[in-house]
């Protein structure tokens, strides 16, 4: 059995991008769950978040993960948060392998300020929208979730890396093990 290939990490450390890459280079399928959410929600993250709250949220986020773990051979990157959960890393753990994606807060803050600019977007990922020091929310969310996120079967930091070296990185990672 090919296991699945879970990215996780804050925003704008790469899963959506490095995903799609892996998935186009191993010719596997590539599933967003954020993106996922959106599209049978019929509304953006930030919005169900408002609207629901954030622990409506990521019960629909563990609903759609419990999901899409049945599927094979899948490089699926998940939403920043969803690893705080205990139940998410064991579906994870027991279903595919677990990449940690990383970089700097700094690093971080910069690529969501490109993101929005590239969209024409003035809305921040909704764990960060509400705070106006958005470096200090982004080094405060890291600091909590390490101890989730590192427990990862693999970590690849993204800093100043481009995006066919990670991509490279993570499928030799996981042809050791597998």
């Amino acid at each position: 059995m090919i296991k699945n290939i879970y990215l996780t990490g804050f925003s704008c450390t790469g899963k959506t991008t490095i995903g799609k890459l892996i998935s186009k280079k191993l010719g596997r399928q590539f599933i967003d769950i954020d993106l996922e959410i959106e599209r049978q929600h019929k509304k953006m993250i930030s919005d169900i978040f408002r609207d629901s709250g954030e622990e409506i949220f990521r019960t629909i986020e563990s609903n759609l993960l419990k999901e899409i773990s049945t599927f094979q051979d899948t490089i699926i990157s998940t939403g920043g948060g969803l690893p705080i959960l205990d139940i998410n890393r064991d579906i994870m753990k027991s279903t595919g392998h677990v990449v940690l994606l990383t970089a700097t807060a700094v690093t971080i803050l910069e690529r969501l300020e490109d993101e929005m600019a590239s969209t024409n977007s003035d809305t921040y990922r909704p764990v960060i929208e509400q705070d106006k020091d958005r470096l200090a929310r982004i080094t405060e969310l890291l600091a909590y979730r390490d101890r989730y996120y590192y427990q990862a079967d693999f970590t690849i930091n993204t800093e100043s890396k481009k995006p066919n070296l990670i991509v490279e990185e993570i499928i030799r990672k996981i042809s050791d093990v597998e």
